[in-house]
């Protein structure tokens, strides 16, 4: 079962696509911070996004979710976010999901959200 919280974060990006961000969603390039189980990730690729997910280490390179991912075309990133710079370079992603993340962030929130923006291209978004 879909958590109202991430049927409303496709359906923001959704949104996005069809008004006007661009309109192959195939070249918009998605960063999903604390992608977790994945599932918001997954409805994303089946629509054709290019989407990165990333989460701590223990998450992400659980081999299941891993061979998951990959086998639907998603790319990983494992990282803390409080290792900055997050391991993206400059102005790679156009859309940037935190779906239930931000508020759980207690360090040096600011510098974390400098960094999101440093990943994200030049008036793009950004979806929490």
């Amino acid at each position: 079962m879909l958590r109202l919280s991430y049927v409303r974060t496709i359906t923001n990006v959704l949104k996005l696509q069809n008004e006007g961000f661009r309109h192959d969603p195939s070249k918009i390039r998605i960063l999903e911070i604390g992608a977790f189980s994945g599932v918001v990730t997954t409805a994303l690729r089946k629509l054709a996004f290019q989407v990165t997910a990333q989460d701590l280490p223990l998450f992400i390179e659980d081999p299941i979710l891993e061979s998951h991912l990959s086998s639907i075309g998603a790319a990983t990133i494992a990282s803390d976010l409080r290792d900055y710079p997050l391991p993206a370079s400059d102005q790679s992603f156009d859309i940037f999901l935190s779906c239930e993340v931000i508020e759980h962030l207690n360090f040096h929130l600011l510098r974390v959200l400098r960094d999101f923006n440093r990943v994200l291209a030049p008036g793009d978004c950004f979806i929490s």
